[in-house]
């Protein structure tokens, strides 16, 4: 029988093959379009870099994913085993929302650098609301990954 934790770290390991194929696959795009239109357009190279290196990460850490997620927990698929697997895929899934929401901030900030007359000035309090929500969704995400549940059942009726 297939244990959670092993079905776990499969699925880490899906997300970051999947991760790992999007980057490249962004990143070639572009070097086509290099080929074909002579570069008209400029290569943004950061998210497909970071979903690069979030599923080398996946792929590599799956392991100490899994331990974080799972500690000493080593319990047979079931129900309720899905889902709370699924609330710490959720919560993996709410890092890598976040983490691409800061890398699209960096990346507005960077063009509005170099080229500020390209780019629409947004007043600073939306940047700091936009800081507080992905800290806390990164905070939220860490915490929906580590919860653990202790499913004890009475169905004697007595103790």
């Amino acid at each position: 029988m297939l244990q959670e934790r092993e079905l776990f770290q499969g699925l880490m390991k899906a997300g970051g093959i999947f991760l790992l194929v999007k980057g490249i696959y962004l990143h070639s795009l572009w070097g086509i379009d290099t080929l074909v239109y002579q570069g008209y357009r400029s290569h943004n190279g950061l998210i497909p870099s970071v979903l690069i290196i979030m599923g080398i990460l996946l792929l590599v850490g799956s392991t100490a994913i899994t331990r974080f997620a799972y500690a000493d927990n080593d319990s047979k698929c079931s129900w309720s085993a899905i889902v709370w697997m699924g609330v710490k895929l959720l919560g993996v899934w709410l890092i890598y929302r976040q983490i691409i929401v800061l890398v699209s901030m960096a990346d507005y900030w960077r063009m509005n650098w170099l080229v500020p007359e390209m780019t629409q000035s947004i007043q600073g309090g939306y940047w700091v609301i936009q800081l507080v929500i992905a800290m806390a969704a990164l905070v939220l995400g860490l915490v929906f990954i580590r919860c653990r549940t202790e499913l004890k059942s009475n169905r004697g009726g007595v103790q």
